[in-house]
């Protein structure tokens, strides 16, 4: 008889160790088990709301209908960044939120992921996803024109919207040079979380949802879940946030592997990345839906019915267009003006020496037209000499600055294109400094130029009723 032990357990120590070879571990598994080991909690709270989820206690994170979203890199066209730089010209308002690497103990994480936010009610909204670790080189046009960008996003006249406190989150960036510490401190800056803690407690009754401690504050996928019964998933926060996001880096595929392993390495890295990048533009747009509420105050019966609340702030748009009226203007403040229809003559009529010159306000001439072409932009654009005094000063509550000016989210068309503004007689890409006089309405509340096109929220329920 045949001893066929001894060849059994070889043959079965070798599938034990093909079998182990070839046994695949996915990054969104990995990446479960990390959480378990330094975020236990968190694990736990995320599975409870994907439990109210499966039992149809409240849905998933409703993004907006429509959005347009960009990745940062060296790889990003000229193009696109002339194209975001336009874009930013008639933005002032931007929601941000940042991302950072977990590096192993006792190693303090590290800045890798940014979003932006251009905020707009009219039309759709823009989204900036900048990875850091994938810049272009500093002396690069890229890199010149991307921090020409960040200039015009932080410029003093604009407004910051964050979860949790702006400077701080912003300052671990300045490192990329992109932008500096005098620069992000240079916009109204709202830190959202600490004006929805004061919010919700004025608004809604007292409940065990409330956090009494002083320095215990709203998780952002509390606040969605507690105001729009909404799920944001917050699996992917310990993510690898270095790793190139965007599939265009190419940094998922290898180079020393083929056939199936090759295949199952690329799908699961592609999954994650794909989902990497949902959760960080839904958390931009959820502080943003939260910012409305918060800033400007709203009842629990605005925040019941979100989108009619959205859809009020474009007919009070409307009634503060066609209700302007300018201030009486004194001897003191009179501007001698070039009005649209009638060209400037080539030389102007100077002052005695002994009269004080008045300030000459030059406006470019272009032909009349007729009132059923043009386009209200939402701002007057004129070149002064000297400054003009806004129409109107009244300004949201905020924080972080002490400007008296708001100024919002404008509207420019029906597409995402740029309206050049012409510049003598031809038009040119050019951008020149202006001063540009805002409108806004009383009782702190935001306005835009109309438009017969309004960014729609998919809002199936409403917050429960015992909040």
């Amino acid at each position: 008889m045949f001893n066929f032990s001894r060849s059994s357990q070889h043959s079965n120590s070798y599938m034990s160790s093909h079998s182990k070879k070839s046994y695949y571990v996915t990054p969104l598994h990995k990446l479960d088990n990390l959480t378990k080991k330094y975020k236990p909690k968190k694990v736990i709270e995320n599975d409870n709301y994907k439990q109210l989820c499966r039992t149809g206690e409240c849905i998933p994170f409703q993004q907006p209908s429509s959005y347009h979203c960009h990745d940062i890199h060296h790889r990003t066209s000229i193009e696109t960044l002339d194209e975001l730089i336009d874009r930013a010209h008639q933005t002032t308002h931007y929601t941000t939120d940042t991302e950072n690497q977990l590096r192993p103990p006792p190693q303090s994480s590290q800045p890798a992921f940014k979003q932006i936010e251009f905020v707009h009610l009219t039309h759709p909204s823009t989204i900036l996803l900048l990875e850091v670790n994938y810049l272009p080189p500093e002396n690069s046009p890229a890199f010149i024109k991307l921090k020409q960008l960040c200039g015009i996003i932080f410029s003093s006249s604009n407004h910051i919207y964050s979860w949790g406190d702006p400077v701080k989150e912003l300052t671990k960036f300045c490192k990329f040079h992109l932008f500096s510490a005098d620069e992000i401190r240079q916009p109204e800056l709202h830190d959202i979380q600490d004006d929805f803690k004061d919010w919700f407690h004025s608004s809604y009754p007292p409940s065990d949802d409330h956090k009494s401690e002083a320095n215990d504050q709203y998780s952002l996928q509390s606040a969605i879940y507690l105001i729009f019964t909404e799920w944001l998933d917050k699996r992917m926060t310990l993510a690898n946030w270095g790793c190139g996001i965007d599939l265009a880096l190419g940094t998922y595929i290898p180079s020393d592997l083929v056939g199936r392993e090759r295949y199952d390495i690329i799908k699961g890295e592609e999954e994650l990345r794909l989902a990497m990048k949902d959760y960080a533009i839904n958390d931009c747009f959820a502080t943003t839906r939260l910012m409305y509420l918060v800033i400007y105050k709203w009842s629990r019966e605005q925040v019941n019915n979100y989108q009619q609340s959205l859809e009020q702030l474009l007919s009070q748009c409307t009634l503060a267009q066609q209700s302007m009226e300018y201030e009486p203007i004194s001897d003191d403040e009179l501007a001698v003006v070039h009005v649209r229809d009638e060209r400037p003559s080539v030389v102007e009529d100077l002052p005695d020496d002994n009269e004080e010159q008045q300030p000459l306000v030059h406006v470019e001439y272009e032909p009349r037209t007729p009132l059923t072409h043009q386009l209200f932009t939402g701002e007057l654009s004129i070149h002064v000499d000297e400054p003009l005094t806004p129409l109107f000063l009244h300004s949201p509550p905020h924080r972080h600055s002490s400007s008296s000016t708001t100024r919002v989210p404008e509207s420019s068309s029906h597409s995402s294109s740029t309206t050049r503004v012409p510049e003598s007689s031809s038009h040119s890409s050019s951008h020149h400094h202006q001063h540009l006089v805002p409108y806004t309405l009383n009782h702190h509340q935001i306005v835009h130029p109309p438009h017969p096109h309004l960014v729609q929220y998919p809002l199936n329920h409403h917050p429960i009723d015992h909040h």
